[in-house]
């Protein structure tokens, strides 16, 4: 059965979050937080896919149909909504430190069992800030190239801190691996890297 306002209006959160679904994918996020947000979920050469609309009540479930209709359009056409949601944010493509703090993001949402502690994501993001974005923070993701990752490990490894190499290395592949799977790039550069430097799995 479709969704109405008042049903959107006066779903209550309970303590695991749970989806209200309208048609045609769109559906109504409804976390422990009580903060609402529609989302489109689709499919895209294969692969599961998902687009957040906006916030409940900002976005009535008029407009949210609407955008969903813009988007099926768009799977007719042979477009992927993410992708085209991308570029008119960012024309030339995310940046390296663009992707990455939408990892970070990811990653911190709350009331999920991938949530990080705080104290984790503060950790992340101070050590991108200290050995990553300074180098190729502002480079367009998919721009970057498996030379562009030795610049950055190999003073590291060199200076025999192997430990922080393999921490650094391994949050650069997370982020690559985020940016795949959204889009915003087609490969991993520091995957080769991550073979020369250790043989154990990265966390």
């Amino acid at each position: 059965m479709a969704l109405t306002d008042l049903k959107s209006k006066t779903a209550k959160p309970k303590t695991k979050p749970y989806k209200l679904f309208d048609a045609e994918g769109l559906y109504l996020y409804v976390p422990p937080s009580g903060r609402k947000v529609w989302r489109f979920k689709y499919r895209f050469n294969g692969k599961e896919c998902l687009v957040t609309i906006g916030k409940f009540p900002n976005k009535k479930l008029k407009e949210a149909r609407k955008a969903r209709n813009q988007y099926l359009l768009m799977l007719d056409e042979g477009k992927n909504p993410a992708e085209v949601k991308r570029l008119k944010k960012n024309p030339e493509g995310m940046s390296f430190k663009e992707v990455a703090q939408e990892w970070i993001n990811f990653k911190s949402i709350p009331d999920t069992k991938r949530c990080w502690k705080p104290t984790h994501t503060k950790a992340v993001l101070k050590s991108l800030d200290n050995d990553v974005f300074p180098i190729i923070g502002s480079r367009v993701i998919n721009t970057l190239t498996p030379y562009d990752i030795d610049y950055i490990i190999d003073p590291v490894v060199k200076r025999g801190a192997l430990e922080v190499a393999e921490r650094v290395l391994s949050r650069i592949n997370s982020v690559f691996r985020y940016g795949i799977h959204k889009g915003y790039c087609s490969d991993n550069p520091a995957d080769s890297t991550v073979k020369c430097i250790t043989s154990r799995p990265l966390l």
